[in-house]
Parts: structure tokens; sequence; C-alpha cells
């Protein structure tokens, strides 16, 4: 179940961290802009292969995905980490880092046929790259990227997948609604539909940041006879979340006081609704905390707090565990390590960090883990040990 969830993930970023790249620096050196061109070609064909089981598992595929993956390596080996950033969010050029060790590793392991565990690496390098994507408020042409699914691609989920990762969000969370609507979908494709709906109210409040278009998936769930009794429980707790919503009185959110103590006044209302660990009720107001801490990184990077953020986006993403941003806590808690190592909240995302890496192997991957995480691991703990 692990990989299955993670293999969801990696559509979502690599095309737009690409674009993050492209933008990046406003004087590129004379073989940026010609690297960043071919890194984005090369993640355009691994696109589809990723996104479709049928790609990702035929046999004929697996030479054109392992020299992918050998090309991502070469091109992101010599990046400097602050181009990279394209923008002032203070997490970004810390796992600008992390991603180019990521995509070595799947490569290491593609080689010594370990294609199951190669693929784990794989699919979660979007980790390293989902802090561009859930900077929805940003105004980026990405024009060059909006174009029509490819043909491999044949279900609407994968369909409303591509267009999620390429930042046509309208034009996904119509195919998402198109998935809801269906009767059959509910009975004959609950998983698929379940996602779908998960992946709609994310993009509707994290993306869009839109009570009404949110409430309208809310809606196509409730009207679903045949929805699973928890889908159902949960989404009456998002009707109820997007009504306060509604009814609020708009904030000055220009400081970066404001920003932190709202993130923190809706996760505190969300932590009182989560029940237990993998309940949603407390999504709406976990992804409108998410919000306004990325607007603080990305506004106020210099400040002393950014550590704290970092944390509580690990909190939150943790608790979120949608489809599209599994495990990406994962990425803020190491974020947060390497932002301020040998401190006493280094030390509280390495704890939350090592307890999420162990329950994420634990019956997917034998009866240990492997060598390399291990390793991980004891280089992290060692950087967030207090001096």
């Amino acid at each position: 179940m692990f990989l299955s969830k993670l293999k969801r993930i990696l559509p979502k970023c690599l095309m737009v961290l690409i674009v993050f790249n492209l933008l990046a620096a406003k004087a590129p050196e004379p073989d940026w802009g010609a690297r960043m061109n071919e890194l984005r070609s090369v993640l355009s064909e691994l696109l589809p292969d990723v996104i479709s089981d049928q790609q990702y598992n035929s046999p004929k595929n697996f030479e054109r995905i392992e020299k992918n993956t050998k090309k991502l390596t070469a091109l992101t080996h010599d990046m400097p980490e602050e181009k990279m950033a394209g923008n002032n969010d203070a997490s970004i050029t810390l796992i600008s880092g992390l991603f180019k060790d990521q995509i070595l590793l799947a490569y290491g392991h593609l080689q010594n046929g370990h294609r199951e565990y190669a693929r784990s690496i794989l699919k979660a390098v979007p980790r390293y790259c989902i802090a561009c994507h859930t900077r929805s408020a940003s105004s980026l042409d990405l024009s060059s990227l909006q174009k029509e699914v490819p043909k491999v691609l044949q279900t609407s989920l994968e369909k409303a997948e591509f267009f999620d990762a390429t930042w046509q969000f309208d034009r996904a969370l119509d195919e998402f609604q198109k998935i809801l609507t269906d009767p059959q979908n509910v009975k004959d494709h609950e998983l698929e539909w379940q996602r779908a709906a998960y992946y709609a109210i994310a993009t509707s409040v994290r993306v869009k940041r839109d009570p009404e278009r949110a409430m309208t998936i809310v809606n196509l769930i409730l009207n679903s006879t045949e929805a699973p009794q928890f889908v159902e429980r949960e989404a009456r707790q998002w009707q109820i979340s997007l009504e306060q919503w509604k009814s609020e009185e708009p904030k000055d959110l220009t400081t970066a006081n404001a920003l932190l103590n709202e993130a923190e006044r809706l996760i505190g209302l969300a932590s009182q609704l989560q029940e237990y660990q993998h309940n949603h009720s407390a999504n709406i107001l976990y992804l409108r905390a998410t919000s306004c801490l990325h607007d603080f990184l990305s506004s106020y990077p210099d400040s002393p707090d950014v550590t704290k953020a970092l944390l509580l986006l690990g909190n939150c993403y943790e608790a979120l565990q949608v489809p599209e941003l599994w495990n990406v806590h994962e990425l803020y808690y190491e974020a947060c390590i390497h932002k301020s190592p040998h401190t006493d909240i280094s030390q509280t995302c390495y704890e939350r960090y090592e307890q999420s890496v162990f329950f994420g192997y634990s019956g997917s991957a034998g009866v240990s883990l492997p060598s390399a995480v291990k390793k991980h691991l004891k280089e992290l703990k060692k950087l967030s040990t207090p001096s």
C-alpha cells in the first residue's frame, strides 16, 4: 500500500520543478537554459510512464525509464541549489539539494536490479519539489506545459492527474468532478473515486483557495448513495468547515506574525477535529493552514520563525496524507533539520521524521530498513542532536 500511494505523487511536481528552474535566474550562466530545457524534456517523457501503471510495468519501457533516470542524475549533478529555488521560499533551496541525492540513489538501485525499491524512491522524488507545487498563489506563466493528455493515459483519473501536474487546475477539477458524478465509478472503481474526491478537495482548497468550488465537490460526495461511509462522514465535517470559512470576516494576512498566527489557529482547530491518525475530517483546516505557511516562507524567508514554519508544515502534511501529498511531510521535517541543525526544534523534527520512516516501511520492505535508509537516518540524527 505504501508503494502504491507513493506512485500517485510523482506527476504532481516533476513538471513543476522544471518550470521553476526555467524561470529561476534572471542572468543565467551560458549552459543553464540549455540544461533546464533538456531536464524538462526528460521529465516530460517520464511523466506518462509514471502516471500509468501499464506503462511503468511494461518490460518494453524498462530501458527507457532507466535511461531517463540516468539522464536526470547527470543533469542535476552540478546544479547549484540557489538557482533551483526560483522564488524566496526558504525551504526550496534546502529541498533542491536533497532532490539531487534521491535521483542518484534511485538510479543506483535500478542498476542493481532492485526495481521495486528504486521505484519507491523515484515516485517519492516530488517530495523535493512539492513546495513549489503548493505555492499555488504564484502567477507563473505555465502555458508551455499546458497541452493535451498523452494518448497512453486513458482513464479519467490519469487525465486529471496530468492536468494537475501541469498546473491546469480548472481542467483537473473538471475531470475529478466527472469521476465523482458518475455513479458507476463509486460502485466499480471505489479507490479511484475516493482518490478523486481527496484530490479535488485538496486542489480546490489549497490551490484555488475557493470554498465555493470545494463545496461543489462536497455536495457531489454527499449526493452519492454508494459513497463509503467514512468518506461521507468526513465530507459532512468538510461541509461544516467550509461554511465556517465562508462566514469568517476577511483577515489582514500581510505580516509574518499574522500568517503564522493564522496557521497556528487553523492547526489548533484541526487537531481538535481529527479523531485518529487516518481520519480526514480536519482536511479543510489543515489545507488552509498550509497556504498560510507557504505564504509565510515565501514572503519572510529570513524570519527567525522559518524553522517553526517548516515543522508546522510537516505536521500539517502528515495529518493530511492525501494522495498527491503522501509522505511529503518527511520533506519538511528534513528541511527543518538542515535549516537549524543541533537545536531542540531540529531534534523534534528528526523524531517525527524517524517515526514516519519506520511506519512507512513496516509491512512494505521486509523485516528491516534498507541500508541506504539506515545510513540516511544516522546522518540526520547526528545533524539534529543539540550541541
